[in-house]
């Protein structure tokens, strides 16, 4: 259990640990450090070794590599307040930059000392880190349900102008803005000046007068479970606390969902009081589906949260709970809610913690998590893309309007993208072929029937495991019934609404009344209005 405080990032550790708080407005230097290639030497780990071998040394490099940068950040007094796949994003308090740009400078030598990695083959794939730094205010924020998972966020015009220098950072610099620039210019050897978003940014090669080291205390503070728990996602927690302290990563499907939020009314930094209550939301809403929030960024694709399907939780139709988790996060509650757009992509990826033994995470790295933040991106407000494994696996059960393919970086190509409109209405189970035998069953339906001709209500309940053939059982008492124009209400469940009461009655009640999924909210209202005033009127004091 030692451990599990390293999911706390050190200072806010420190402060738990003598019971006081860190202040939401600071000063300081903010650092993002991004590896840069992870992504293609993780598909080569795999090609050489194998999926499980494969991502046992995944896990390895990324140890390798994030124990050396995290202990740059560390020896230097900084803090890594959170990880967004591979890359860190981390806070050096009251540091003008100096500390900052040590660190970086620190974490360029470590990574070069590495040398690559070497492949079975005798290949030897490089792994560098590009690092870019800003200084000044920054909103230092503690958001979502304790009960779910606590994320961290830095936000301001410091960070923004952070994000801005990330996209012109290249690997093996060190790029700092404006600011550090001049309170250091003295000591700096800077060179190749670049501009963007009407921000100045510059490249590091070496710092004059470094500082000393300062180095955290060498022991991790113990924390009783009731202040470590709210840190760590509820299933990694209860697997690394009956298992070991070490959660070793695997290769799996999952569906990768980036939900970027676009708040019209004031910049990022200056209100940020309606970002908890969002945030906890979409706990609440991804939640229901068993989805995950592993975190939120402020980077340079915008203030984003990345959602999960499929890790630390595995359904068959992950998918389905995405896209309909999706669609629901596209209407949050309240006056003033931010406007959002959704990428979602589906693949194989990575899955597992990481880091070091003095900070480390819960997260996924593959392609299609790449993508989806990609697909965020070229997603307009109000809007949800998606990529072709998406559609595939759901296409038989939401509606999909086409896209021009996306030009995205990392792929080769234009990629097929794909926008939501809708579910399908429900029609039972898929693949229903002609049935042989089952008369027996029939002849009960059909007496179970004549019964209820009678003014009987009968019940039958169909029972058989997955695949034994209950759906076209029922399907072809159906057919026959409509044969007699018999009038039929047909109530499915679905396995991504368990925690919906009376789910089976949705589809009954939108059939009696007419309702159908395009039909707006005051078309809803006025139909069902208009179907209880002419068939019980009395009721029309419950109506809402």
């Amino acid at each position: 259990m030692s451990l599990l405080s390293a999911f706390i990032p050190i200072d806010r550790r420190q402060t738990l640990f003598r019971r006081h708080t860190l202040p939401v407005h600071t000063q300081g230097a903010a650092l993002i450090a991004d590896l840069v290639g992870f992504s293609q030497l993780s598909a080569a780990l795999v090609e050489a070794w194998g999926e499980q071998k494969g991502a046992e040394e995944i896990t390895r490099t990324l140890s390798l590599a994030f124990t050396q940068l995290i202990a740059q950040v560390h020896e230097m007094h900084g803090s890594v307040i959170n990880f967004s796949g591979d890359a860190l994003t981390c806070w050096f308090g009251g540091d003008d930059g100096r500390r900052a740009v040590h660190c970086g400078l620190r974490m360029q030598s470590s990574m070069e000392a590495m040398q690559g990695i070497a492949l079975p083959d005798g290949r030897v794939l490089p792994l560098e880190v590009k690092v870019t730094a800003s200084a000044g205010e920054v909103t230092r924020l503690l958001l979502g349900d304790p009960n779910e998972h606590y994320l961290e966020l830095l936000a301001g015009q410091t960070i923004m102008r952070l994000s801005t220098g990330v996209r012109h950072t290249r690997p093996g610099e060190v790029l700092v803005d404006e600011n550090i620039y001049q309170a250091l210019q003295a000591d700096l050897h800077a060179e190749d000046w670049r501009e963007a978003g009407g921000q100045r940014f510059v490249n590091v090669c070496s710092l004059e007068n470094p500082p000393r080291p300062h180095r955290w205390e060498a022991t991790l503070p113990f924390f009783r479970d009731d202040i470590t728990r709210p840190w760590i996602l509820p299933a990694v927690y209860q697997r690394l606390r009956t298992q070991s302290d070490y959660l070793q990563g695997d290769l799996r499907p999952i569906v990768s969902m980036f939900v970027n939020l676009k708040q019209a009314e004031a910049p990022v930094g200056d209100d940020l009081a309606w970002l908890d209550g969002f945030v906890r939301w979409a706990q609440r809403v991804a939640g229901r589906y068993e989805g995950t929030v592993v975190n939120i960024n402020n980077d340079d694709k915008g203030l984003h949260l990345h959602i999960v399907f499929g890790a630390p939780l595995a359904h068959s139709d992950d998918a389905r709970r995405a896209l309909t988790t999706a669609q629901r996060l596209l209407s949050p509650p309240g006056p003033g809610a931010p406007q959002v757009s959704i990428g979602i992509a589906s693949g194989q990826a990575y899955a597992g913690t990481y880091g070091s033994l003095a900070r480390q995470t819960y997260d996924v790295l593959g392609d299609c998590v790449n993508l989806a933040a990609r697909l965020m991106e070229a997603a307009e407000a109000g809007r949800i893309l998606c990529d072709q494994n998406t559609f595939q696996a759901t296409r038989n059960h939401w509606k999909f309007t086409a896209q021009a393919p996306v030009q995205v970086k990392g792929q080769a190509r234009p990629v097929a993208v794909y926008c939501p409109a809708g579910m399908q209405e429900s029609s039972g189970e898929a693949d229903l072929h002609t049935m042989v035998g089952r008369e027996d069953e029939l002849r009960t339906l059909e007496a179970a029937w004549h019964q209820t001709q009678n003014g009987s209500v009968t019940v039958v309940c169909i029972e058989g495991e997955a695949g034994i053939g209950k759906s076209r059982l029922l399907h072809t008492w159906m057919e026959t019934a409509a044969m007699r124009q018999q009038p039929l209400l047909l109530g499915a469940g679905q396995s991504i609404e368990q925690q919906t009461a009376y789910r089976a009655w949705y589809d009954i009640l939108n059939s009696l009344l007419g309702l159908h999924e395009e039909m707006s909210t005051p078309e809803r209202r006025e139909r069902v209005l208009a179907f209880t005033l002419e068939n019980a009127p009395e009721q029309k004091p419950r109506l809402p």
